[in-house]
């Protein structure tokens, strides 16, 4: 049976560096993930979080304070490592990303 999940992300910037001025990259957080096994009741459910989280500010704006959500149905898989996963276009994704920070070259 094909699974799908309804992922509710909070998005974020975290300070990379000081390179060049100072550079910020985006981070996220999975705050929920609802198993589901038909995709019309999946894309249905997540039309209903969409309008509970709907984001507050501008991730880019130097007066960003949080609430910044991202509400989409990702391919289920089932847990490796003690960690959930999901595919996203063909890529598996974590629960936080950036899974590896990045830095600066």
């Amino acid at each position: 049976m094909h699974r799908y999940a309804v992922t509710v992300w909070e998005e974020d910037r975290a300070y990379g560096g000081p390179e060049e001025g100072g550079w910020w990259f985006t981070t996220g957080d999975l705050i929920l993930s609802v198993d589901v096994d038909d995709k019309a009741v999946a894309e249905g459910y997540a039309d209903l979080l969409r309008l509970q989280y709907q984001s507050e500010g501008d991730l880019g704006s130097v007066l960003y304070r949080g609430g910044c959500y991202w509400v989409t149905v990702l391919d289920r898989l089932d847990d490796y490592d003690n960690e959930k996963y999901f595919i996203d276009n063909g890529t598996r994704v974590s629960q936080t990303y950036p899974v590896v920070y990045p830095h600066y070259e």
